[in-house]
């Protein structure tokens, strides 16, 4: 099952990771479907590393409307041939949704600006979230 919040302001995805029991730099991250300011027009789509992620992160805070970011361990860069994304995705809703690119270890996604669902979680780490964010909900019968 898959794990909502629904928040204002929405946590971050350093809060968002670390609340899982890890770190940004634990992982390589693919972006996609990316919106949000500050963001460089030119990187909506692609890998970024962990640390990448995180120095960009810290600059200044970023605001996400709609986005994907999966996470693979680090060295599993795949070859992406479509590209996962959030708007007007309903799929992502569904119960037993998976990550959009296989391999992808988990996946979260910024919904309109309004909600973050975090996909494929392990149930430990399901469960940390929920300790972190009470206003979280596990997903599986609502359509959002």
């Amino acid at each position: 099952m898959n794990i909502a919040i629904q928040s204002d302001p929405l946590p971050d995805i350093c809060q968002l990771v670390r609340a899982m029991g890890s770190s940004l730099e634990d992982f390589d991250w693919h972006v996609g479907n990316m919106e949000a300011v500050p963001w460089p027009v030119d990187n909506r789509e692609g890998w970024l590393s962990g640390r990448e992620l995180s120095e960009r992160l810290l600059v200044e805070p970023v605001q996400i409307f709609w986005g994907v970011l999966d996470a693979f361990p680090v060295g599993m860069r795949t070859d992406v041939e479509i590209l996962p994304w959030a708007d007007g995705n309903l799929s992502v809703w569904e119960p037993g949704a998976k990550p959009q690119i296989d391999g992808a270890r988990f996946e979260i996604v910024f919904w309109d600006s309004g909600e973050v669902l975090l996909i494929g979680l392990s149930e430990a780490e399901r469960v940390r979230v929920k300790d972190a964010f009470p206003e979280a909900r596990f997903v599986g019968h609502s359509t959002g």
